[in-house]
């Protein structure tokens, strides 16, 4: 086949397609997670929690997402939780919450003593309180690209603490947007536990939030730049041998776009007339006969076709 399948993904994605030899290695491109920030933003924390009606003496709000699929990892972060909670004493104990979403995996298979609060299956608007609401967001996946609900947290100004794998490659900095730590390491999960409670809260969180726009603006211009590249440099006409389009006296847009897919072999005819309609080529049309080679790009191609740039075209006369 003559198209090209560019890979879009994370580190973590990105070393298992390359591991797959499906993909070019040269169209296999770095791109995070897209994370709406008009919805995931800060929030007073007293105001997110007053919406989701959680006690006003809970000092310490712990935000996990409780789901029965293995790779999840739920179990350890219940073990995490009940370690990080036995090394409090009674009077501490008593400020700490933990707040689920999803399935009652976790409220099922803690110790009762644990004060728990679930949320259940949540519409966006309550899971984006529940990060506003939250002091740290846990995450124990031990298989997962994502999840994005790390990218989320981070964008709402909440620190993560989760296991060294997914998107957590990326985004998580030990110290600033929160903590990670080898996959299954309980006791890692426990410690970044422990040092987010220690901590200067405000600090962690604006630090969390500096590096979830950051991200944000990195996505934004790797994202700008490969559509660029795409719509303007990127090869897009694979003809098996130079081919040739015409242009009448009607200057037919359309037919010349038609000739482009039929014989040129156009990988991607609306980045053309995208970018032809940018350079106003539509309307400045000019007659002739026009190469096309293999592995042209759209601006080469449209470069020629504006300035008039056309092969000659030979005649012969018999029977002179």
């Amino acid at each position: 086949s003559r198209i090209k399948c560019v890979f879009l993904g994370n580190t973590w994605m990105l070393k298992y397609a390359k591991d797959s030899h499906l993909f070019d290695f040269s169209l296999i491109e770095k791109c995070n997670i897209a994370i709406d920030e008009n919805r995931f933003r800060p929030l007073d924390v007293n105001t997110a929690r007053s919406q989701l009606a959680i006690k006003g003496d809970k000092m310490f709000i712990i935000l996990a997402r409780s789901s029965s699929l293995s790779r999840k990892g739920i179990e350890y972060v219940i073990k995490a939780y009940t370690q990080f909670v036995s090394i409090l004493n009674t009077e501490n104990r008593k400020k700490i919450l933990l707040l689920t979403v999803g399935d009652s995996y976790i409220i099922n298979h803690m110790e009762s003593y644990l004060q728990c609060m679930h949320l259940g299956f949540v519409d966006q608007h309550t899971l984006t309180l529940a990060y506003q609401a939250a002091n740290v967001f846990i995450n124990a996946s031990i298989d997962d690209a994502g999840p994005s609900m790390i990218n989320q947290s981070i964008l709402c100004g909440t620190p993560v603490v989760c296991f060294d794998n997914g998107t957590a490659l990326d985004v998580i900095e030990n110290g600033v947007s929160g903590y990670k730590c080898n996959v299954k390491d309980i006791g890692g999960l426990v410690n970044g536990l422990s040092s987010i409670y220690n901590m200067e809260k405000k600090k962690m969180r604006k630090h969390t939030l500096i590096v979830g726009i950051l991200s944000f603006i990195i996505l934004l211009l790797a994202g700008v730049g490969f559509w660029a590249y795409c719509l303007i440099l990127a090869p897009d006409f694979e003809p098996r041998k130079t081919v040739y389009v015409y242009i009448d006296e009607k200057k037919d847009f359309g037919d010349l776009c038609r000739q482009l897919v039929d014989s040129a072999g156009c990988r991607r005819i609306g980045s053309f007339k995208q970018l032809a309609g940018m350079l106003k080529y539509p309307t400045n049309m000019r007659t002739g006969r026009y190469a096309v080679e293999p592995g042209m790009n759209n601006l080469a191609l449209l470069n020629n076709l504006r300035r008039g740039h056309q092969e000659a075209t030979r005649i012969t006369f018999n029977n002179i």
